[in-house]
Order: structure tokens, then sequence, then C-alpha cells
């Protein structure tokens, strides 16, 4: 099955009892490569250019028919947020012959109540999300990581890999803000090395700088390209607001390196890892009961998400070298669920409080 009907759908829905401004995202996710057999979508109520948003559902195992110009997917048992918000035999039709594809969506709720609703192709991303990376004075922001030159599983296509690639690869589209601003100064912490960022500092340059931070929530992050944290081996850190909400994350360059090609992997790795804390994924060891996210890898996984230094899958392979031998420079099946399709306040930055996790 072709994977051009994946993606984001988007129209507004039709009730047989009433007629409200109620708006579906919907997300496709059944052909091409790493298809997860899913759909999933959020609900709104639109009003003039206010859009607030009323609860989320996903259906995996899905059920697919071909037929002659169109596709019809049906889900027959999904979970949803807030719980109350049920519906059974979600059925989706995709013409084929328009442009673009058109979805002609239908599903019951408990009391028996039909809801219709067209649906255009928005999007080959599930979603999409702009980034702000601000960078300390002296520090350039990383660029791309040529995954040609060291060993890997996928060494017939190399390729040169940027942070929004690894993501698009995830179906997540990461476009960067046009707004240009002056560097971050250097943090007034010094230790025998010089500046050094402390949890407070980046709080408050977080605050200063992040366009974002405190207004209606959007799919926008915040990241710091910085030098060095006051513990000198920290790589990357969360950045947290005043209610312990995830808002922005830091990666320190120092404790990386710059140079040698292991370094630049690392980099890449480092910058990946922490954007992907900002959508709320943990390090694969930590259990988490969310059913959409599945079961966890544990110390085996080769994600995006694990420490390389961490990976234990035999007694005969484990430690960064076997990680960096079997990595594929890609997150997890569990993990491709969450950012495509978990609930919009589980992946959604900032909406809602969230424990830290472990320093990386």
């Amino acid at each position: 099955m072709s994977s051009k009907i994946n993606g984001c759908y988007e129209g507004f829905i039709h009730k047989s009892l009433q007629a409200n401004e109620i708006q579906l995202k919907l997300r496709v996710d059944v052909g091409g490569k790493r298809s997860l057999n899913v759909m999933s979508g959020d609900i709104y109520c639109k009003s003039g250019k206010t859009r607030n948003y009323l609860s989320s559902f996903i259906f995996q195992d899905i059920r697919k028919f071909k037929r002659k110009d169109e596709i019809v997917l049906v889900g027959e048992s999904g979970n949803f947020d807030p719980q109350s918000e049920t519906f059974t035999r979600f059925r989706v039709r995709i013409l084929l012959r328009s442009s673009p594809f058109i979805a002609e969506v239908s599903w019951a709720d408990s009391s028996g109540i039909e809801s219709r609703c067209l649906c255009k192709h928005r999007s080959e991303y599930f979603r999409s999300v702009q980034l702000q990376n601000d960078c300390e004075e002296g520090v350039v922001p990383f660029n791309f990581y040529d995954a040609s030159i060291l060993p890997y599983p996928a060494q017939n296509h190399p390729c040169l890999i940027t942070l929004a690639d690894a993501y698009a690869e995830a179906g997540i589209e990461i476009t960067s803000s046009m707004k240009a601003k002056k560097p971050v100064p250097h943090p007034k912490q010094t230790n025998e090395r010089g500046s050094v960022w402390t949890d407070k500092a980046l709080q408050e340059v977080m605050a200063k700088r992040f366009d974002n931070l405190g207004k209606q929530l959007q799919w926008k992050i915040w990241l710091l390209s910085a030098f060095e944290y006051e513990i000198p081996d920290v790589k990357g850190i969360m950045l947290f607001d005043a209610e312990q909400k995830k808002s922005g994350c830091a990666v320190f360059h120092r404790a990386i390196g710059e140079e040698s090609n292991e370094e630049k992997r690392m980099m890449l790795f480092v910058y990946v890892h922490e954007l992907g804390h900002c959508f709320n994924l943990q390090h694969p060891w930590i259990k988490t009961e969310k059913k959409y996210l599945g079961s966890s890898e544990g110390y085996s996984s080769l994600s995006w998400m694990t420490c390389p230094q961490r990976y234990y899958s035999s007694l005969s392979a484990y430690g960064e070298a076997a990680f960096w031998k079997n990595f594929q420079f890609r997150f997890s099946d569990s993990e491709l669920i969450h950012l495509r399709h978990g609930f919009r306040n589980d992946v959604m930055f900032g909406c809602c409080k969230s424990e830290k996790d472990e320093t990386d």
C-alpha cells in the first residue's frame, strides 16, 4: 500500500443532530516504510481564530481494503483521552483520484450519534514543530553529521543527517524559527575552566529568549547550544518553566567535543536525544503505563533515546562500541507510536507537568 496516503488530514465534523464548528486533525499511518498500521487524531472546537483542544484518540491494528480508486481503513477498538470521549468502528475512505487526497471519515459515539467528516491531506508529516535554536557566544550550533564516514549497519545508504532529517525519518517535521537573534551572553557563574551554566541561569535565559514561553500552548520548542554545564560531563539537559513543565533543552558542546568524527556523531545523537525528551519520550529502560507506547525495550534498545554507554544486549555485545556497530539512526517502534500518534497532551511541549528525567 502506497505511503503517499500517510500523514496529516484536516477537516470539520458534521453531526447529524447539531452543527458545531468541530475540527478533526487525522493522522493516517498504514503504508510504506516503517508504517505502524495506526490511525489517530485530535479533536478541537474552533471559533473564529480561536481553537480549543477537546480530545485525542488512537486506533491500532487497522484493517485495510483496496478498491478501485479508493482505500478503506477500519479501526474497531480505540484508546481515548479523556476516556469518556469514546466511539466505535472508526472508518476512513480515502479517495485516490482527488488532489490532494480526500478522506471521508465516519464513526458513532457511545450514544449512537454518528459523526462524519471530510478531511483534506495537508502534509506527509504526522506532526509539525517549530524549533527556536539560540546559541551562546562562540558556540556554533550543530549542522549535520556525515554518516558515510564511520561504519554503521546502513553503510550502503550514506547520507548527511541533520536534526531535521532524524525527525523526518520518524514522520515529524522540524522547521526553524527564522527570527535572527544575537548570541546569548556567557553565564556569570564561573569555575576554573571559565563560564558554566547552572539550572537557574538556564531557566532565566530561556524566559528572556524563548518567544513562546508562557504564551498559548503551541508546537514550538526552545533549544540552547551552550558551551559547558556546571557538572562538566553533562552533555545535555531538559529545561523546565516555573511550573515544572518541559519547555526546552540545552546541549553542552564542551562535554561532547567537536573535532573527531566520533564526537560529531555524538553531537547529532545528543541533539536528537534531548529534543526527544521535549516530546516527553523517556529513556527506554524507564517503565511507562501508556498503552500506546508499548513495552520498554530496556538497555538493549537501539534508539536515539538510549545512552550508548549503557547499551547491553548480551555478554558479548554491550557498551558504546557495540551500540554504534548496530545503531541505525532511528527511534524504536514504540517511540514512533508516541511521536506520531500519542495523545496530544502526552506529547505537546509544556502541556502537562513531567517528572524530571535523569540528566544525560
